[in-house]
């Protein structure tokens, strides 16, 4: 699938419920699309299926981080995800 290499990263490290969620809500449909068009058209509604969820997918992702960065020209975001504590941040203040 082509797509912005840091886009998942950003967003995994941003707003990792909201991919979650997207994918929560996609597989039922998905199932509801398999079902009513593989006994009908087969392996290619099956792969016409898979690789318009993967683009909408992408474009939907695409486009929150997009609005993710535009919304956030001074950068906040970053400082909002830095107070999560990682085991290097602890390591560096132990001493």
């Amino acid at each position: 699938m082509i797509n912005f290499p840091l886009t998942i990263p950003f967003l995994l490290y941003t707003r990792p419920r909201t991919l979650l969620a997207i994918d929560c809500v996609a597989i039922p449909l998905m199932g509801i699309a398999y079902r009513m068009a593989i006994p009908i058209k087969g392996a290619a509604a099956a792969a016409i299926i898979t690789s318009t969820f993967g683009i909408a997918r992408v474009i939907l992702y695409q486009a929150i981080a997009w609005r993710l960065l535009r919304d956030d020209p001074s950068g906040a975001i970053w400082s909002r995800t830095a107070s999560i504590s990682s085991p290097f941040a602890l390591a560096g203040s132990a001493s």
